[in-house]
């Protein structure tokens, strides 16, 4: 498959709340989601009940999930929104040996 991941929040894509642009997204080793981000194209102070610190996001490239997190707190203002990967969430908890 080839293209863009499609983000989704909740299991709706995210276009559908609203525009957004500038998708970057990162993993550490195989499968690792560590952080995705990107800008919305809305109104100053907007909300939306899915723009909430820790909603479900996903990344979608056609039916395949290939990036999956939470997402952080957005900024207001700019409307720079960051998800933690589960794989960077994961660190804090300790592991039992």
């Amino acid at each position: 498959m080839t293209g863009e991941p499609q983000v989704f929040l909740e299991g709706r894509p995210l276009a559908t709340i609203g525009n957004y642009q500038g998708l970057e997204w990162s993993d550490r080793l195989a499968g690792g989601c560590w952080e995705a981000s990107w800008d919305m194209r809305v109104k100053r102070n907007w909300h939306h009940p899915f723009t909430r610190r820790g909603a479900r996001v996903e990344l979608r490239l056609g039916p395949v999930r290939v990036w999956a997190g939470v997402l952080a707190e957005p900024d207001r203002d700019s409307w720079r929104v960051t998800a933690r990967g589960y794989s960077r969430a994961a660190e804090e908890y300790p592991a039992l040996n």
